[in-house]
């Protein structure tokens, strides 16, 4: 088995370790306390590892602010822009986890690492013939301008199953998404990790939110599809989100109870983030869950494909799982507006 992303002995080991210690487009702002805290953290953590380039792969490693790329992001095994990790040094990996560690919460750090984790459990699943190489240091750091306490920039990890982007002005964060988990396999079946789900709360809260709606409920929810299982995380290689928004059932058909198990399921995603962050989606959500949906399709039991979506005027939330027999997991969160810091829906 191959080292780990940071250097440790064995990929999943070093999800562990880390666990301990992680804590026409017109550009436009979020409000202001979105990145208050974060902001200065993720500056100092960026500008760190851009130091730490040499000249040759800064070239790799950054883009101009203005540049397309920036909006190209995928979670598919593909030829990526950007230095992947295995080019660079143990210093700058060190550095690189050090940035993962500002930007997301020790919750989405941790679940980060598990996923390169399975990169090496991928490995052996597939053997020699496998279609793809599975390798936790394959994943992609890019800037896009020279982090900078005056202007716009960003930055970008981006590997299988992983993409983090980030919009700064400065010190202020200006977006922090789209934000991308997937997990193949969503459980391991042998071996000495076997049971491992690194993203098995997102199935679990949603199946028992699903399987407590009445007729009326679920109906809404499995809408006129009657249940068929919809199309892939959408929204990919886009800047802004565009649909689909299914009804399903709304927040205030929910009961009390159903209410708190929605929000449980929002808070599974938002959690990865730096706590100010996710409060901001607790603020504009409220007790209520004033105008959020929750639509499901496919199966309701183990194993059985099925997908799901949230979203509500601020943000929506795309679950996949589909693949090998339901246990290859793909989930995103992201907001409807200023995401990459841009203006408008």
């Amino acid at each position: 088995m191959n080292k780990c992303l940071f250097g440790l002995s064995g990929a999943f080991l070093a999800a562990v370790l880390l666990a301990s210690v992680l804590t026409g487009r017109t550009e436009g702002t979020l409000p202001a306390f979105l990145g208050e805290k974060t902001g200065p953290r993720i500056f100092k953590a960026a500008s760190e590892v851009f130091d730490s380039l040499s000249e040759d792969q800064r070239k790799i490693a950054l883009h101009e602010y203005s540049s397309e790329e920036r909006f190209n992001w995928h979670f598919i095994p593909r030829d990526r822009k950007g230095i992947p990790l295995k080019d660079l040094n143990e210093s700058q990996r060190q550095k690189v986890k050090g940035l993962l560690s500002a930007s997301l919460s020790e919750t989405g750090a941790r679940k980060a690492q598990e996923v390169m984790s399975l990169e090496d459990i991928l490995r052996e699943m597939e053997g020699p013939e496998r279609k793809f190489p599975r390798d936790p240091f394959l994943y992609h750091v890019s800037f896009f301008a020279k982090p900078s306490k005056e202007g716009r920039w960003g930055w970008r990890l981006e590997g299988h199953h992983l993409s983090f982007n980030f919009t700064l002005k400065g010190e202020e964060v200006l977006s922090s998404t789209p934000a991308f988990y997937g997990a193949n396999p969503a459980i391991v079946r042998e071996g000495s990790k076997k049971g491992l789900r690194v993203l098995g709360p997102l199935e679990d809260v949603a199946r028992d939110l699903v399987t407590s709606l009445d007729a009326d409920q679920s109906k809404a929810c499995k809408g006129e599809e009657g249940g068929a299982v919809p199309e892939e995380v959408p929204g990919t290689e886009k800047p802004r989100y565009s649909g689909p928004y299914p009804a399903g059932v709304g927040a205030e058909k929910l009961t009390v109870a159903q209410k708190k198990v929605l929000q449980k399921l929002i808070h599974e995603y938002t959690q990865n983030l730096p706590q100010e962050l996710a409060e901001a989606y607790d603020k504009e959500n409220g007790e209520n869950l004033q105008d959020v949906h929750f639509a499901w399709r496919g199966g309701v039991k183990p194993y059985e494909p099925h997908s799901y979506l949230v979203h509500g005027p601020a943000f929506v939330i795309n679950y996949t799982n589909t693949q090998n027999n339901a246990a290859h997991v793909h989930s995103c969160l992201r907001r409807l507006k200023g995401e990459f810091g841009l203006e408008g829906n």
